[in-house]
């Protein structure tokens, strides 16, 4: 039938790993201590948080107090946070060392300080908010309950004046800040109602520029040593920009080694170092050729005032490369500490090291928590991460800081903040579209609109990458479009087209050489996945170790373990490999890793039909999805327990999921399971009509689409379900061709599908000969495929055609076979669809007490519903009537169920009632209505049936 993040930013400093922290005297020794972390009680996006007089903006990290903001440092911050958390808790001080001061050594008189720094924030009237319980440790008690409240119930800041307050002369930065403050809070109220506009009914875009430009920045370390990071820092917050711009084509210096790009390029050189003649001051420089010169822009001075210098420099430098954009650019706000420790996230962040890179960039938005770009690079490796929930806060909080820029660059931004919204992902897409119309030179613009289509929208994806000529791109862009096309045709279902585009992206970035490492590392783990969905498993674990092994040359944590555990996957890895990864996995806060690993296991435990523990694992990846803010992939795992609620024959539950998945208008395959399932439920309640029409819509809404070849394996897809109606319906040569759409899916098991249908269908018609060479086919296609859950519905049907071929002992070998394996599994519905199975057998064999003893435990299994089989055990109960001449209980029993099948239209259902219960039908149903029945449908074979012999008296 089918194939935990925190709740806040700030819980990632109360980890809930093992923990060391300093004894209270010298002479006690360091001791580790596992803490549970916190789970706030505010929404996952809330911003304001108030007791009273008291407001605390948890994304910018600043305490307000009637009105004044409070200069408070970021640790008491943490501290004040985990008190609104847990109010009326009492916490030791053992613990507050555990949660504050994680794997740090530190004094005990620092706990003492943070409490009276925080008191003093808090103002005399409120310090006793901090009670002290006497060798206890301390209790957060505000006389009110902290509330959410919005940006617009906030009134405005004011300075600190009165009695006792210091004047704005002695403390002019605080002035600035609260300016800054004000301002903040206007933009996003002025900004307000923009969020709820269609995107096209945002600013007018600029006509692209008469001329493109292209530019490389090019790191140098002149000096070597620990003087580098004032260069990372400009290149980074230079390239920022230029990014964003649609006339400009910013290249890597693996691009220049390429020499792809038709327009000769702008290659500034940066570097820094310390003062020849005074290294206690650092000089930063960018050096480019102009009108066949080299011309330098430098800079020096303090290390503290290396910020100032590389936004002086990049001001400079983009009135050089681009005049018409120097101004409109946000403010370079951090400090030099955070610019250091930002240059060793950067280390990461271009590796693609997302592990690494996420909590050194979340501990530079902590210290500088206005520094914008940090914000969207944090925000961006999370998502990688599929931390959700984090990437949308720290993606909005870009967005905010990122001002002023020209208009394209915040309409990129704004499609960014909309992507992390499922439900605004196509609003997004449109944003870019727009972009990528206005600016054609752009195919940025491209990748990004195709990459939130995507995830719902994928044969939209593929028609937007075909929809632009790559072969004159940087060879970047065009390796980027490969992967792209890859996802999205395995997507798609068409995998020879994946398998294609991976290997293409892989040759080239192999033949690129030096530098392409990562690029060629993803076009295999890409070809890989392609592989595993084809069942060449030998060929997945090669391509995922060579990934494995470029991940690791070019420095990448991340990807070498995703890579590793991906081999692992392929090839068969014990559980106790998978734990080991877990753990790697949930220590670096991978939570994508987290979740393709607990699904591998729940996989695992699924071949082995260990059918708790596959549940159990599911729940585990759907909770995790659920905590990491990813409501895409959770609705996409939620579609596998609403497959388990259908086997178990839990209508009610599934019901209940199925009405969620169809709200979130999922599209692609997991659309069409959503289908699947409704189908499904319709089918198991005789409603055959509405089924139909589900399978219908579903066709349309995936119609081929010329230059869109993704359509066909969908419809393929559909096509298996569609047939087996169709023939139910006695729409015998739509069924046959049903099936041959069917067979055309490149997946083992649609096709193995295709081969018992179309056995099913050449016996009805009459080919027995046909049937026969067919379920030999299909018998064999069912041995050699797998023998788990996935295997026992296919086993089962391949019963039903040895039963119509009347080797009931054949049939009923493999009925007991399956039965025994699903006994204990709670999957109802296959075990009910085994003991119709031996039940039928029993009849055949004219084992009439046998035959109506399991259509009583059908029924039993199936009391509510699973009309299709409980409609085949009341047949039964009828053939048994008449097999002990009772004619007249026969007969009864007859009527209701020849007045059920017409009302379904159950065409198939008719003609086994009239061949095995030939002289008892109703007395409207005549037998030139019996003949028109099989001329009109040519199912002539259905009147040949096996049991009509046994049915006899």
């Amino acid at each position: 039938m089918l194939p935990g993040a925190s709740r806040s930013l700030y819980t990632a400093f109360i980890p809930g790993e093992g923990r060391i922290r300093r004894a209270r005297n010298a002479d006690r020794t360091t001791r580790a201590l596992v803490t549970t972390p916190m789970t706030p009680p505010w929404p996952d996006e809330a911003r304001y948080l108030q007791m009273g007089d008291v407001v605390v903006d948890l994304w910018q990290r600043r305490l307000r107090v009637e009105g004044v903001e409070e200069e408070i440092p970021q640790r008491v911050f943490d501290l004040l946070v985990l008190f609104m958390a847990e109010p009326g808790v009492l916490h030791s001080r053992t613990a507050l060392f555990e949660r504050l001061w994680p794997k740090t050594i530190v004094e005990d008189a620092n706990l003492t300080q943070n409490i009276w720094l925080l008191r003093r924030a808090l103002g005399e009237p409120r310090k006793h908010w901090v009670r002290t319980v006497s060798k206890g440790g301390y209790c957060f008690e505000p006389p009110t309950p902290v509330q959410v409240i919005e940006a617009t119930e906030l009134a405005p800041a004011i300075p600190a004046v009165g009695p006792g307050a210091p004047g704005d002369a002695a403390r002019p930065h605080r002035r600035a800040r609260l300016a800054g403050a004000l301002l903040l809070v206007a933009v996003l109220l002025a900004g307000a109602a923009w969020w709820w506009r269609a995107p096209d009914e945002g600013q007018a875009l600029p006509p692209p520029a008469p001329e493109r430009v292209a530019v490389a920045l090019i790191e140098v370390n002149d000096a070597g040593g620990d003087t580098r990071w004032p260069a990372v820092l400009l290149h980074q917050w230079l390239e920022w920009k230029l990014d964003g711009l649609p006339e400009v084509s910013l290249l890597t210096e693996a691009d220049l080694a390429t020499g792809t790009d038709a327009t000769p390029p702008v290659v500034v050189f940066l570097s820094a170092g310390p003062v020849a003649d005074d290294p206690g001051r650092l000089r930063l420089q960018a050096r480019f050729e102009e009108d066949g010169r080299i011309q330098r822009l430098e800079a020096e001075g303090e290390a503290s005032g290396v910020p100032g210098m590389a936004q002086a420099l990049s001001e400079q430098l983009m009135g050089r490369l681009v005049p018409a954009r120097r101004a409109s650019w946000p403010p370079l706000q951090l400090d030099a500490g955070s610019a250091k420790e930002y240059a060793a996230g950067i280390a990461a962040y271009r590796k693609r090291d997302w592990m690494r890179a996420a909590p050194i960039l979340r501990d530079v938005t902590r210290r500088s928590p206005r520094f914008g770009l940090a914000h969207l690079q944090l925000a961006r490796a999370l998502s990688h991460l599929s931390d959700q929930r984090g990437a949308r806060m720290h993606i909005r909080l870009a967005r905010e800081l990122l001002q002023p820029a020209p208009v394209e660059v915040l309409v990129a931004l704004d499609a960014q903040v909309l992507a992390t919204q499922p439900e605004r992902a196509a609003d997004a897409a449109v944003s870019l579209a727009r972009l990528a119309r206005q600016y054609p030179s752009k195919p940025e613009f491209i990748l990004q609109q195709s990459a939130m289509e995507f995830a719902a929208r994928p044969q939209r994806a593929l028609a937007t990458l075909q929809s632009h000529d790559w072969t004159a791109e940087p060879l970047e862009i065009r390796l980027r479009h490969h992967l792209q096309l890859a996802s999205v045709h395995r997507a798609l279902g068409d995998l020879e087209r994946a398998r294609t585009e991976a290997a293409t992206a892989a040759a080239q970035a192999s033949a690129a050489g030096a530098n392409w490492e990562m690029e060629h590392a993803l076009a295999l783990v890409e070809g890989g996945r392609t592989a595993v969905a084809q069942s060449r498993n030998d060929a997945a674990v090669a391509a995922f170790r060579q990934a494995a092994d470029l991940f690791s040359k070019a420095g990448n944590q991340t990807g070498t373990l995703y890579a590793r555990f991906m081999a692992s996957n392929a090839s068969g890895a014990r559980a106790s490999e998978m734990d080991v990864l877990l753990a790697k996995a949930r220590a670096g806060g991978n939570r994508r890793l987290e979740m393709e690993i607990l699904l591998r296991e729940a996989a695992r435990h699924h071949t082995l039909g260990e059918m708790d523990a596959y549940r159990r694992r599911m729940r585990e990846v759907v909770a995790s999805a659920e905590a990491a803010g990813d409501r895409l992939r959770r609705d996409q795992f939620e579609l596998l327990l609403l497959a388990e609620d259908i086997l178990a024959v839990d209508l009610a539950n599934a019901r209940q999921r199925l009405g969620r998945l169809q709200d979130a208008n999922l599209e692609g395959r997991p659309g069409l399971y959503v289908v699947q399932m409704d189908v499904d439920m319709r089918v198991l309640d005789g409603d055959l009509g509405g089924a139909m029409n589900a399978l219908e819509r579903a066709t349309r809404a995936v119609a081929p689409t010329p230059g869109v070849p993704g359509a066909e394996a969908l419809l393929a897809q559909l096509a298996c379900t569609r047939a087996a109606i169709e023939l139910e319906l006695g729409r015998l040569p739509e069924a046959r061709q049903s099936w041959t759409t069917c067979a055309s899916s490149s997946e083992i098991g649609a096709q193995t599908w295709a081969l018992i249908g179309r056995s099913e269908t050449e016996w009805l018609a009459g080919d027995t000969d046909q049937a026969r060479a067919l379920r030999d086919r299909a018998a064999a296609a069912v041995e050699a495929g797998p023998g788990g859950p996935d295997g026992w519905s296919r086993q089962l049907s391949l019963a039903g055609l040895y039963l119509r071929s009347g080797e009931g002992e054949t049939a009923a070998k493999i009925a007991q076979g399956v039965l025994e394996r699903v006994r204990g599994t709670g999957y109802r519905l296959r075990e009910a669809h085994a003991t119709l199975v031996l039940a039928e057998a029993a009849a055949l064999r004219g084992d009439w007490p046998g035959a109506r003893q399991h259509a009583d435990e059908v029924r039993a299994l199936l009391p509510q519903t699973g009309w299709p089989l409980r409609w085949r055990a009341d047949l039964l109960d009828a053939m048994a009537a008449a097999a002990f001449g009772e004619r007249d209980a026969a007969a009864s029993i007859a009527a209701r169920l020849h007045a059920d099948a017409s009302a379904k239209g159950d065409v198939l259902a008719l003609l086994a009632l009239h061949a095995r219960l030939p002289g008892l039908e109703p007395s409207d149903c005549t037998r030139a209505h019996r003949e028109a029945l099989v001329a009109r449908s040519g199912l002539r074979g259905a009147s040949h049936d096996p049991f009509t012999a046994a049915a006899r008296p």
